[in-house]
């Protein structure tokens, strides 16, 4: 019976990771924070000419950075939350005899379509932040060649380019937060419906 009660907390328990994941303040708005970011850098490293305004892409950078990795922690906290409600779901499932139940063959898919996702979102996430900071130092290399020459230039589309793959990065791992925030919906779904189905 003590199964049950500590079941009947996973749906709200995954309601609650649904709307983490996607709040104002939660982890979509911190990706798509620092995707904005690297964008911002991207434009800037297009148009900027040779000189010393690099110090408007060292915030863009920092920023994003700091916004990636944060989302990361948050993204693995949310996860560890989703990986104990999911196992004790799955437990009080195996209990109650309702393991092989079709319903339960749905939960379980959606269990993992949550954890699938949230592993490529964390991936991503840290692709990001590794490529984004890699750019810096890059742009930061760059200085130390005379503005306009053709070092200075390889640098900078070196740093550009690490920049580009740095923002798609961020943009698939917003794509995965999402799909991530779907699947803990559905989970939450299913699960109210093998309790009180």
């Amino acid at each position: 019976m003590e199964w049950k009660v500590l079941a009947e907390t996973v749906p709200g328990n995954l309601q609650a990771l649904a709307l983490a994941a996607s709040g104002a303040d939660g982890l979509f708005a911190s990706v798509d924070s620092a995707h904005r970011a690297l964008g911002v850098a991207v434009r800037t490293l297009r148009t900027i000419p040779p000189g010393p305004a690099d110090g408007e892409l060292g915030g863009a950078f920092a920023s994003a950075c700091t916004a990636l990795e944060g989302a990361h922690r948050e993204l693995a906290r949310l996860d560890a939350v989703r990986f104990g409600a999911a196992w004790a779901f799955d437990l009080y499932a195996q209990l109650a005899g309702s393991y092989d139940a079709l319903p339960c063959r749905t939960w379980r898919g959606h269990s993992h379509d949550a954890g699938a996702a949230a592993s490529d979102a964390a991936g991503r996430l840290l692709d990001a932040a590794s490529e984004a900071r890699a750019a810096e130092s890059l742009l930061r290399a760059s200085r130390s060649f005379p503005d306009g020459s053709l070092r200075w230039w390889s640098w900078r589309k070196a740093a550009r380019r690490l920049t580009i793959d740095a923002a798609d990065n961020a943009k698939l791992a917003l794509d995965a937060v999402r799909r991530t925030r779907d699947a803990l919906v559905l989970e939450s779904f299913d699960t109210g419906m093998m309790l009180n189905g």
